[in-house]
């Protein structure tokens, strides 16, 4: 009979090793981030990142809206967190962006956005922090309520 559960051939560790995984990949400096593993019904099978394009100390309020993207990973085991996921992969989505490129106002144009990706948690992981690391590099922060010291 066919078993459907492929955390038998995946890698080892769940949504808790993802986000280590994913801050080892991260080479953003002073910028703001964080994770936390989304806790819904039935367990935790999605992690949530929140990236803010400004040092560390700087925003608050509607700059830190200014200056922020957001993104779900989804697919984890629910019932544990260390768990690997049921179908051995994951797929990380950008759930919104402030984020702009060039210049001029903000347009749909200018709009930084990210595909969607399905992979291991370790690809995932790597996908997403290629991404932040270059919006780091390419994307200077908007001071829209404050000016930088």
């Amino acid at each position: 009979m066919y078993n459907y559960d492929r955390r038998i051939a995946a890698e080892p560790g769940g949504s808790a090793e993802f986000m280590e995984k994913l801050k080892g990949y991260l080479s953003i400096g002073d910028r703001q981030i964080s994770m936390r593993n989304q806790h819904g019904i039935g367990g935790s099978d999605a992690v949530y990142v929140n990236f803010v394009n400004l040092p560390k100390g700087h925003g608050g309020g509607a700059e830190s809206e200014n200056n922020r993207a957001s993104f779900w990973i989804r697919g984890f085991d629910k019932a544990d967190e260390h768990a690997a996921p049921p179908t051995g992969k994951v797929k990380v989505e950008m759930s919104n962006s402030a984020l702009y490129s060039g210049e001029g106002a903000p347009s749909r144009e200018t709009r930084v956005i990210m595909r969607a990706k399905t992979g291991t948690p370790d690809q995932v992981a790597k996908y997403l922090a290629d991404f932040l690391n270059n919006v780091v590099k390419k994307i200077p922060p908007r001071y829209t309520h404050s000016n930088p010291k």
